[in-house]
């Protein structure tokens, strides 16, 4: 079965702060020592207190960043002969420059890096 791929916790927490604000199935939650994921039936982060954080997928990241900010990421494979692949990312930001991040062990994980990236850097 395949699985969705959602934004790590601290992620999670840069996109509310950025703004992100689109319902979510997922959201982080506070418990006795840290936060932990929970299925939250479609709630954005201007519907929880503080301390939670809404948690989108990573596509839905990537569309937001695209749609909002006119931020693309392109996830490439470095060599696609070999079987241990490695992944990079080429982000075109709103003014059509382009950032490069490398070398990543898959595809969620350089998608991770990129949304990432733009929300420290780019946003």
């Amino acid at each position: 079965m395949i699985k969705e791929d959602y934004v790590s916790f601290e992620t999670a927490k840069l996109l509310k702060e950025k703004g992100f604000d689109e319902p979510c199935y997922m959201a982080y939650v506070p418990t006795n020592i840290k936060h932990t994921m929970r299925n939250d039936a479609g709630h954005s982060n201007s519907m929880h207190p503080d301390d939670y954080y809404a948690v989108p997928t990573l596509q839905m990241a990537m569309k937001w960043l695209r749609k909002i900010y006119g931020i693309d990421i392109v996830i490439e494979i470095s060599d696609p002969s070999v079987k241990d692949r490695k992944y990079y990312c080429i982000i075109w930001d709103g003014n059509n420059n382009s950032h490069i991040l490398d070398l990543f062990n898959s595809n969620e994980e350089a998608c991770e890096a990129a949304i990432k990236y733009c929300l420290e850097n780019l946003i």
